[in-house]
């Protein structure tokens, strides 16, 4: 697995994203394998991974306008589906600090932020050094 994470790396930083435009608004931050947070993209666009997940018919954790700005000091890794922390916790083994995940990137119930961001998810998920599905 470390070749394939060394040649991705690689080609990955050569040639990069292809500008702001697909850029997401919004990614998380992974300080370690269960510590999480909501950060706004500032400047160029840092290496990140995207998941895409069936979302169960449950309660999960997605980000309201009522909890964007505790998303951004903290996620509650305990309300994170298994997967999405598995998938977590892989991106930071690989030694990538942020993830895009489409239910806590995009604030669900806003649709000024909704429209913008869902149309971009193809290109956020294309332009990403890693793209998993669960």
């Amino acid at each position: 697995m470390l070749g394939i994470n060394s040649f991705c790396i690689q080609h990955y930083d050569k040639y990069g994203v292809d500008g702001p435009t697909m850029s997401p608004a919004r990614l998380i931050r992974i300080i370690n394998h269960s510590k999480v947070f909501l950060c706004h993209v500032e400047g160029p666009l840092k290496r990140y991974t995207t998941v895409s997940y069936c979302w169960s018919r449950g309660e999960i954790l997605n980000t309201t306008r009522a909890n964007v700005t505790s998303m951004q000091t903290a996620i509650d890794w305990d309300k994170l589906l298994k997967a999405v922390q598995d998938v977590i916790s892989l991106t930071w083994k690989l030694d990538v600090s942020y993830i895009w995940i489409d239910s806590l990137c995009i604030i669900q119930d806003d649709r000024e932020d909704w429209i913008p961001e869902s149309r971009k998810m193809s290109g956020v998920k294309s332009h990403s050094w890693n793209y998993a599905q669960c």
